[in-house]
C-alpha cells in the first residue's frame, strides 16, 4: 500500500479523514454540494466528516491526478489486481467545495488535547505552528510544546510549512490546515464595491443542484454566478488566477446581467480571471428577463446604490415583471415581502458577524 510521506511515532496512524467547516447556518448548503461531489459527509459539532477512503466523483473534484506534494495522500495500489485506485486528498478538497471556510486533515479528536497532540502522526515537515478556535496562546504553547517531545521541528509563526488547527467545542479536535488560510478567499476578485458578498455567501445564494436555467441580476462584483458556473463548470478554486486556463465554453444557462456598466465590466473581469463559463450580457434585466428562466437570482444586501436606487425598489420592480413559474431567490439583510409573491422557504446565516438571509419566491400572479 503506497501513500504520501509520512512520520509515524508510536501512536496513532493518520485517519484519513477530513473536516469541512463552513458558516454557521449553511450547513444544509455545505451538505449538498459534498454530496453532489460524490462524497458522503457526516455532520458533527465542527462541521462535516469526509472520509479519504471513498471513491469521489472523479468528474468533479479537479486535480486529483496531479498531486505533487508528498504531505497529501495519493494513491493506494491494490496488489492483487495491480490497479490504481485515486483516494480523496485535502487538495482536492480545497480546489473544488465553495462552501467551505476550512478543511482540515483531521489527526486525532477527544478530551484531553495535551495527550491527542503526543500521539498524532505528521508529514515530514521542518516548520509548524499551532493555532486554537476559539483563540488560547497558553494552550497553544501547550499544545507545540506535547508535539515537539516526538517531532524535532522549529515552530514558525510566518510561513510554517504546517499549521496545526486546534478546535474546541464539546471536545478537542486537531487538524492539518493544509490551506493555511481561511478559504473564504478567491484571487480572482480584483473588482469589488462596498456591496461584495464574500464567496462562501456568494455561493450559496447562487448555487443548483440540479439543472436550471438562471438570471443573476448583477448588484455588485458578479460573485454569485460566477460562483455557481465554476462549480457547475467543475473550475478549480485557488488563489492563483495566472495558471488558470479556460476549459470550457461560456454556459448559456448561467446568464448575468447588471445594473450598471461599471458592474458589468467589472464582473466580465472577474469571471475572466476565474475563467467561469458564464455569459454576461449588456442589456438590462428587464429586457432579458423572461419565462424561459426557472431561477432569478439577486443580492439586495442594501439600502440604496451608487444610481440612487434602492434595494426595495428593485426587489419590488422584479416582483412586477417575475415570470408567473420562474422562482425569485433574493439575498437581503432584514427580508422582503411583496403581495405579488408568495415566500416558499428562508435560509438565515452568518457572513462574519452579519446576519443575512435568502429567500425563495414565486408568482402570486394568476
Amino acid at each position: 500500500m503506497l501513500e504520501g510521506v509520512l512520520l509515524q511515532p508510536a501512536g496513532l496512524k493518520s485517519l484519513n479523514k477530513f473536516l469541512i467547516v463552513t458558516s454557521k447556518g449553511l450547513e444544509e448548503v455545505c451538505k449538498l454540494e459534498l454530496i453532489s461531489l460524490g462524497l458522503n459527509p457526516i455532520e458533527n459539532e465542527f462541521g462535516f466528516f469526509v472520509e479519504g477512503n471513498k471513491n469521489p466523483n472523479r468528474n468533479k473534484l479537479r486535480g486529483i491526478f496531479n498531486v505533487s506534494n508528498p504531505h497529501f495522500y495519493v494513491a493506494h495500489v491494490h496488489p492483487s489486481t495491480a490497479s490504481r485506485e485515486v483516494f480523496l486528498t485535502n487538495k482536492d478538497l480545497i480546489k473544488s467545495v465553495h462552501s467551505a471556510l476550512f478543511i482540515l486533515e483531521v489527526l486525532n479528536e477527544g478530551e484531553d488535547v495535551i495527550k491527542l497532540a503526543k500521539i498524532i502522526s505528521l508529514p515530514k515537515v521542518k516548520s509548524f505552528v499551532v493555532r486554537c478556535t476559539p483563540s488560547n496562546s497558553d494552550l497553544e504553547k501547550d499544545i507545540g510544546a506535547a508535539i515537539l517531545e516526538n517531532y524535532p521541528l522549529k515552530v514558525k509563526f510566518d510561513s510554517p510549512d504546517l499549521l496545526i488547527r486546534v478546535l474546541k467545542k464539546d471536545q478537542y479536535l486537531i487538524g492539518i490546515d493544509h490551506a493555511q488560510i481561511k478559504l473564504n478567499h478567491r484571487a480572482y476578485k480584483v473588482f469589488a464595491t462596498r456591496n461584495s458578498l464574500s464567496p462562501v455567501t456568494s455561493f450559496a445564494l447562487g448555487c443548483s443542484f440540479k439543472e436550471t436555467k438562471d438570471l443573476f441580476i448583477l448588484t455588485s462584483d458578479g460573485l454569485p454566478l460566477i460562483e455557481a458556473a465554476m462549480a457547475k463548470g467543475n473550475v478549480d478554486i485557488i488563489r492563483d488566477p495566472n495558471s488558470l486556463k479556460p476549459d470550457s465554453l461560456e454556459d448559456k444557462s448561467k446568464i448575468g446581467v447588471g445594473l450598471n456598466r461599471v458592474i458589468v465590466k467589472g464582473a466580465r473581469q472577474n469571471a475572466l480571471l476565474a475563467c467561469a463559463p458564464v455569459t454576461i450580457l449588456d442589456t438590462s434585466w428587464e429586457e432579458t428577463i423572461d419565462k424561459s428562466f426557472n431561477r432569478v437570482i439577486v443580492a439586495l444586501n442594501f439600502k440604496v446604490n451608487t444610481d440612487g436606487l434602492s434595494s426595495k425598489t428593485l426587489f419590488l420592480e422584479i416582483a412586477k415583471k417575475l415570470p408567473e413559474k420562474t422562482e425569485l431567490i433574493v439575498l437581503s439583510k432584514n427580508g422582503f415581502e411583496s403581495d405579488l409573491l408568495e415566500k416558499i422557504s428562508t435560509l438565515e446565516f452568518m457572513q462574519g458577524k452579519l446576519a443575512l438571509q435568502i429567500t425563495s419566491f414565486k408568482s402570486n400572479k394568476k
